[in-house]
């Protein structure tokens, strides 16, 4: 099972090591994945798209999602909004 042997690794570093080592390849290539992915907080289809890639990644070894709906930013704070995220609004 993937995530004992994920669990496992945190007790013993060259566990880990070896893991990553061996998952290199595929770790670096997810990396450009997310990277490339337009995902500032106002584009929330790039927002989905890393978190579909995420869940993907991380349910096989033991992680489980919970999807939590943005509220929107309340009239009297929409400077702070334009502030963070000039030109999104």
């Amino acid at each position: 099972m993937k995530s004992r042997k994920l669990a496992e690794g945190v007790d013993n570093p060259t566990a880990s090591r070896t893991w990553l080592e061996s998952r290199e390849t595929h770790l670096l290539d997810l990396l450009e994945q997310l990277v490339v992915i337009e995902s500032h907080a106002a584009h929330q289809a790039g927002v989905a798209a890393v978190a579909v890639a995420m869940v993907a990644e991380l349910a096989p070894v033991g992680f489980s999602f919970k999807e939590t709906v943005q509220e929107p930013v309340p009239s009297s704070q929409r400077w702070l909004e334009e502030l963070l995220s000039p030109g999104v609004l």
